[in-house]
């Protein structure tokens, strides 16, 4: 069952790869670069989903999950990132992440976390 995605990436190259990935799956893609242009579009948009990279120039994806809680915005968020850490990864799920994508990924990797975040929520 498709649904919307709010893809937040600052890498270029990255973005389109999921876009392209996601949108051959059957989602509904919006893709952007920073996370102003994330809080903006999730103030007009309603979103399934948010696939969130963490190390951004301005905002961090850390900082918008802040954003996103202050402002009361529920949305199901996936961080898709290459930060292994393990003080990264509970920093977000303390934020409300429900799931991790480590880059790089396989596209089959990408779509079943997709699916898996989108059943769950």
């Amino acid at each position: 069952m498709p649904g919307s995605i709010l893809i937040v990436e600052d890498d270029a190259m990255i973005r389109d790869l999921a876009d392209r990935i996601l949108t051959g799956a059957g989602y509904s893609v919006a893709p952007v670069a920073s996370g102003t242009a994330a809080l903006d579009l999730l103030k007009r948009v309603r979103f399934d989903l948010v696939l969130l990279d963490i190390h951004m120039p301005n905002m961090s994806g850390l900082d918008l999950l802040d954003h996103m809680r202050r402002l009361y915005v529920k949305v199901p968020v996936v961080m898709m990132t290459a930060d292994r850490e393990m003080s990264t990864v509970a920093a977000a799920r303390e934020r409300g992440c429900i799931g991790y994508v480590v880059k790089p990924f396989l596209p089959e990797t990408l779509v079943e976390r997709v699916r898996k975040a989108l059943v769950r929520t």
